[in-house]
């Protein structure tokens, strides 16, 4: 379970970036000036991930801190830490005190990072303004994947039209279900040296090291 939502939080995280084109000019404007940032900034931000399945009324939630720069980021919870430093990537599940080291390629790296699914998304969705969103202070936007036969139903994503921060991005399933990823202290410019996103298995010594690469 650990696993999968360790994998599920990485979707999440690529949705925030993915979420970023809008075929209404004034959203793809506002995303894009987010994408920007995104790109010439280290930020970091606290979040709460929660999945629900309509189904079984079952929810699983998990908490934790991630930063991100350029193509590299780091992700701490209680139950794992995963480093990524542009090239070779680190999971460290706690519980098992095991380490898997991997170093993915092109494709690999769409699962796990943003940015390098940006372009084929763009082509694959519809983006707009929400219907109706409520006078709450941010901007409601929609992605609507263009694939029918897509399991995702809609993303709904959430800006802070005061400091244009992501807020929350929400992803729904056509059988009910979803996952959420709400952000709070959301920090940009943060002087994070590249050093940050290298994990020492050293630390480590009584760690199982599984080096995939």
């Amino acid at each position: 379970m650990k696993r999968f939502l360790f994998f599920t939080l990485l979707l999440c995280l690529s949705g925030v970036i993915l979420s970023a084109q809008n075929n209404s000019k004034q959203a793809e404007s506002l995303v894009d000036k987010f994408l920007l940032m995104l790109k010439n900034n280290a930020v970091e931000a606290d979040f709460q991930l929660t999945i629900s399945e309509k189904a079984s009324g079952q929810q699983e939630s998990m908490r934790g801190k991630f930063s991100l720069k350029a193509d590299k980021f780091r992700m701490e919870t209680e139950d794992f830490v995963v480093c990524f430093n542009g090239k070779t990537q680190w999971l460290y599940m706690i519980d098992n005190a095991e380490i898997t080291i991997t170093e993915p390629d092109e494709s690999e790296q769409a699962d796990i990072n943003p940015m390098a699914i940006l372009d084929s998304f763009r082509k694959e969705s519809k983006i707009r303004f929400a219907p109706n969103p409520p006078a709450d202070g941010n901007y409601h936007i929609e992605l609507i994947p263009r694939d029918t036969r897509s399991e995702i139903a809609r993303i709904q994503l959430l800006l802070n039209k005061t400091t244009e921060n992501l807020v929350y991005i929400n992803q729904v399933n056509k059988k009910g279900g979803s996952m959420k990823l709400q952000l709070k202290n959301f920090r940009k410019n943060r002087n994070l040296a590249d050093r940050y996103f290298d994990f020492d298995s050293k630390q480590y010594p009584e760690a199982q090291i599984n080096d995939l690469r």
